[in-house]
């Protein structure tokens, strides 16, 4: 996951890692603790 900051305080664009084989494609879509240490929000989602 890599983060990108915007002009927007809070508002960030998020590019995931994809990783390929002959099976496939993977990707984690969200990790809580990365996205905690690269933003410094830990949210909580429902």
């Amino acid at each position: 996951m890599n983060v990108e900051e915007t002009k927007l305080k809070d508002c960030f664009i998020i590019h995931d890692t994809v990783f390929n084989d002959d099976r496939g494609y993977f990707f984690e879509s969200f990790n809580k603790q990365r996205f905690a240490a690269l933003t410094g929000i830990s949210p909580d989602f429902v």
